[in-house]
């Protein structure tokens, strides 16, 4: 789910067009997944500016039309879109530290362990991404309201593999106006 808060003028802003070095915060993610091997990259979106972003970049665009539905959404359309795919991992877009590395890390971990769920695991614990086989697509699809890709990791547990990630500020990301002020310096 995307969050808006007020900018310095009062009007609101979509936080993942916060410009952060140049570019938008939800294209740092982009770039990363870009560099990353992925067979396929596409972005659920309810928003012009993050889809025609996504179209420079070559990647597939899933209209979001009822993001007032909740995350659940956003996880339903994308499985729908990689419905062909071996496995998806679910990349939020206000994550801005993630690396064409750790992408790499747990499509490699995948590889090794077919079947499981891979997911990043930081010094403060479980977070996100994570990558999903194709046996729970269905899982997937039933989620509603602002349920994520958490509520099948919890229902699963015998399945998640963790990735230890290095680095602590990979898996931070940016909700609030208080926290892009912190982590980007704004």
């Amino acid at each position: 789910m995307i969050r808006q808060h007020s900018g310095k003028n009062g009007k609101a802003v979509n936080k993942l067009l916060i410009p952060y070095r140049g570019k938008a915060l939800v294209e740092h993610v982009m770039d990363s997944a870009a560099f990353a091997g992925f067979s396929r990259c596409f972005v659920v979106t309810a928003y012009e500016a993050v889809a025609d972003m996504s179209c420079r970049r070559g990647f597939d665009v899933i209209l979001n039309d009822h993001p007032e539905s909740g995350q659940s959404r956003s996880v339903v359309l994308g499985t729908q879109a990689g419905k062909d795919m071996d496995g998806l991992m679910f990349i939020p877009g206000d994550m801005p530290f993630l690396t064409p590395g750790i992408f790499s890390e747990m499509l490699e971990t995948y590889e090794r362990h077919p079947g499981h769920i891979i997911r990043a695991v930081y010094s403060y614990g479980p977070g996100s991404p994570a990558l999903f086989p194709s046996s729970l697509y269905h899982e997937l699809e039933t989620l509603t309201g602002d349920n994520g890709g958490k509520t099948v990791i919890l229902k699963y547990p015998e399945k998640v593999f963790p990735v230890k990630i290095a680095d602590p500020q990979a898996g931070v990301d940016i909700d609030t106006p208080e926290e892009a002020e912190r982590w980007l310096g704004l």
